[in-house]
């Protein structure tokens, strides 16, 4: 609607303010838009939240596969094998770079090896030891 110069006051305001809301009930849907409006920041604030919480859990699963998979490789046996695995290097070595070595000094890498050796075989004596007891066990 185009106004000129001359129309009323009444006809401008009229034009002004004819987009405004003055219906009965207008307090109830603005009250009823804030809900709306609040209830969808609510639902954004538990969407980050619950993005934030699986994030968390993600990283402490990861941290926690890898202390387990520490604990299984830290055992009786890898470490055994790991002084079994010293001890040969070292016995390869000293046996190339002094092939006489005179007294019982000279044993002391084959001592250790076998050493080494017991301890990496102990867990499976053990296991087949608790196999045996469980086959051969009356139920006492």
């Amino acid at each position: 609607m185009t106004l000129s110069p001359g129309t009323s006051l009444d006809m401008r305001l009229q034009a002004a303010l004819s987009a405004l809301d003055t219906a009965a009930g207008f307090d109830e849907r603005v009250m009823a838009r804030v809900r709306e409006e609040s209830d969808a920041a609510a639902a954004d604030r538990a969407a980050r939240a619950r993005l934030l919480e699986s994030n968390r859990h993600r990283a402490a699963q990861r941290a926690q596969s890898w202390r387990a998979w520490g604990r299984r490789i830290v055992t009786l046996d890898t470490v055994g094998m790991a002084v079994l695995a010293c001890l040969f290097v070292r016995a390869i070595w000293t046996g190339v770079a002094a092939p006489a070595v005179d007294g019982a000094s000279g044993y002391v890498p084959q001592i250790l090896i076998g050493i080494g050796i017991l301890l990496a075989l102990s867990p499976l004596v053990a296991l087949h030891l608790e196999r045996a007891r469980r086959r051969f066990s009356f139920g006492w």
